[in-house]
């Protein structure tokens, strides 16, 4: 019987170190995914905001609003001579 008992804690101890191993595997796995995520979520919102900025400059140039008038943030950024057009977009 004691031999019994020793084998079946020795095969309970061996599964579940196993377990375990698993169990860190899938929440290692499921951390990367939620990070992969997060950083693609943050560039797909990046590149809305930075066309949306390009839309409403390409709007304003188009319209002659812009002068040296102080005015809201991109009315400023816009009549700052020393930038280019893609520095101006990509500083908002």
């Amino acid at each position: 019987m004691h031999l019994a008992r020793k084998a079946y804690n020795t095969l309970h101890s061996s599964a579940v170190c196993i377990q375990t191993g698993m169990r860190v595997m899938v929440a290692r796995n499921d951390l990367r995914f939620r990070l992969q995520t997060r950083a693609a979520i943050l560039i797909q919102a990046r590149t809305r905001i930075a066309s949306t900025v390009k839309a409403i400059v390409d709007e304003r140039i188009g319209n002659g609003e812009v002068s040296n008038k102080q005015g809201d943030f991109l009315q400023i950024l816009l009549s700052a001579n020393t930038l280019s057009d893609n520095e101006k977009i990509e500083f908002c």
